[in-house]
């Protein structure tokens, strides 16, 4: 983030809370899943565009809209929680937004899971000598398994299933929303 800054230099304006937003986005995701993820880089070139038409990759598009995608999830809470059913399924100007924040809840919904797929293939094919990656997302996914590094004892049975998908992505929007806009 600070060579990205010092690319910008010191005769554009710095948005710190975008900047931080993003920074503890990219660290609670190498917590969360264990891997790189590109959201300063994001944003970087976000702002670098209007004066540069440098190509933006792949990975730096899904950041972003995976960053809008999460934000847009937390005001869809917010929204559900001050309207009632009846004003936000009958005015029709709140129809829309409402249902524009189930499509976002939708395409992170649909991450995350993708993410949790990606893991468990890449843990069902990795061989048992091997040690698994040290993160949430594999703690979540091993936890009462064979591949469990800390096996419980002494603790009522109902406890000792492993965690579902839905579970684990409960777990992961909780630690992305704390780890993430909390923060920032």
């Amino acid at each position: 983030m600070e060579n990205y800054w010092i690319q910008i230099g010191e005769r554009r304006e710095l948005d710190l809370s975008k900047w931080m937003n993003r920074f503890t986005n990219d660290m609670t995701f190498k917590v969360v899943t264990g891997s790189k993820f590109s959201s300063i880089s994001s944003y970087y070139y976000q702002i670098v565009k209007a004066y540069d038409d440098k190509e933006i990759d792949n990975m730096v598009k899904e950041s972003e809209d995976f960053i809008v995608g999460l934000k847009s999830l937390l005001d869809a809470m917010s929204f559900v929680l001050i309207f009632g059913d009846f004003i936000k399924n009958y005015f029709p100007g709140l129809r829309t937004i409402y249902q524009n924040y189930f499509k976002s809840r939708d395409f992170i919904f649909n991450k995350f899971d993708e993410i949790i797929r990606k893991r468990r293939i890449e843990i069902e094919n990795t061989p048992l000598e091997v040690p698994l990656n040290h993160d949430m997302l594999t703690s979540f996914i091993t936890a009462n398994t064979s591949r469990d590094i800390n096996p419980t004892k002494y603790v009522d049975p109902d406890l000792l299933r492993p965690m579902s998908d839905l579970e684990i992505r409960a777990n992961m929007i909780d630690a992305f929303i704390g780890g993430t806009d909390t923060v920032s």
